[in-house]
């Protein structure tokens, strides 16, 4: 008659079976959390490079017309001025005033946000040769400067293109146009 219980073999075969059981298991966790990190990691460039331009996209898509001249919009290679109703800085829909500016020190590239009464922010840093902004008019041709006609300095570009060479990015171009209209709305001046 046989005793019951587990004999030394039965043991030692669950043993072997648990710890390469363990073993695969632990091997399979490694890997997931090692994809994780490097998924992280990579979403953490990819945000860190499209923000920014995210932001410059949104700022620019918004721009306001308007006929007073104190809110005309201008612009020449290294900046431009206007109205947005999407600034960094306070709420969505207020007309704020904004500057975008480039500065471009021997190899450092760097883009600037400007709002009153906020300390200005560094956007982007690029390490590379040139950047400029230009401006497309009715036609699709791209200016260096604006208003492009001085008998309508209240009109607004179509877009705005910025244009810089980075070395981690090449030659690369952001495109954004403007949304809202790019002439002011009709009121009571155009009637005297």
């Amino acid at each position: 008659m046989r005793d019951k219980g587990f004999s030394l073999v039965e043991v030692l075969v669950v043993l072997v079976l648990v710890s390469m059981m363990s073993t695969l298991l632990l091997q399979g966790t490694t890997f997931l959390y090692g994809n994780y990190a490097r998924a992280v990691s990579l979403q953490e460039a990819f945000r860190s490079q499209q923000l920014p331009l995210s932001w410059f996209r949104n700022s620019v898509s918004q721009l306001v017309a308007n006929l007073d001249d104190e809110f005309y919009f201008e612009g020449d290679r290294t900046k431009f001025s206007g109205f947005t109703l999407a600034p960094l800085h306070g709420e969505e829909g207020a007309f704020t005033a904004v500057t975008w500016r480039l500065d471009v020190d021997g190899r450092d590239i760097r883009l600037w946000y400007d709002q009153p009464g906020h300390q200005s922010v560094l956007v982007r840093h690029w390490r590379g040769a040139d950047a400029s902004f230009s401006y497309m008019t009715e036609t699709g041709a791209f200016i260096s400067s604006w208003p492009e006609h001085s008998d309508k300095p209240e009109m607004l570009p179509h877009a705005i293109r910025l244009r810089f060479d980075a070395e981690e990015l090449g030659r690369y171009e952001v495109l954004s146009s403007v949304n809202m209209r790019t002439e002011p709305e009709d009121d009571y001046r155009d009637i005297l």
